[in-house]
């Protein structure tokens, strides 16, 4: 019996070797790490492969060995630096919008998260990976948001002839607009006067 093992299960084994690895994980944080600098010192235009390669101390090709190309590593940088919501549903639809909303908010209010999320958004405009992950980060959110709501209208708590997909918007938007437009971030109380707002019109 050959103790040759087929192509895909050696391939296999290999990446998976290559996961285990502690220096490959040390190089994919580093790389990782210095992208997201790069998006908040240099914005997306400068975030390149190069720059990347020469502030990590990893090799270009090294970063082409994990990222086929520079969205993926874009993508992957960015998310790195989303946190989960870690709030669990109360049933309380004020206290749950305000767990989403002020999560938001808060970082927002870092200005490195924020300068990221807007230069992504500007370079969204171009490149249709990243205007994917634009599209995902705010669908993820919406959905979020209108679950809650939907929850409230089964409850009979808010009107049950809402756009729920309107109102999200209305949620998540108010506080974008507040720091990519007026280019200050909400603080608690602003954000919880908005979500006040929006309940007062969702109400029966």
């Amino acid at each position: 019996m050959s103790t040759t093992a087929e192509p895909e299960t050696a391939a296999a084994a290999d990446t998976d070797a290559e996961a285990c690895d502690p220096r490959v994980a040390r190089s994919r944080a580093a790389v990782l790490a210095a992208t997201v600098d790069l998006l908040g010192e240099v914005g997306h235009a400068g975030t390149t492969v190069e720059a990347i390669a020469e502030r990590s101390g990893v090799a270009k090709t090294t970063i082409y060995r994990h990222w086929p190309s520079r969205a993926p590593l874009l993508i992957d940088a960015f998310h790195s630096r989303v946190e989960q919501n870690d709030h669990p549903p109360t049933g309380d639809v004020r206290a749950d919008l305000l767990n989403l909303a002020s999560g938001l908010a808060a970082k927002l209010r870092d200005p490195q998260w924020s300068r990221i999320m807007a230069t992504l958004i500007d370079a969204a405009e171009s490149d249709p990976e990243l205007s994917e992950l634009s599209a995902a980060f705010t669908r993820e959110r919406r959905e979020a948001v209108r679950s809650v709501l939907e929850r409230g209208i089964a409850d009979g708590e808010l009107d049950p002839d809402i756009d729920t997909g309107l109102a999200a918007q209305l949620v998540g938007g108010a506080i974008f607009y507040q720091r990519l437009i007026r280019r200050r971030a909400a603080d608690d109380r602003e954000v919880e006067a908005m979500i006040d707002l929006v309940l007062n019109g969702l109400r029966r």
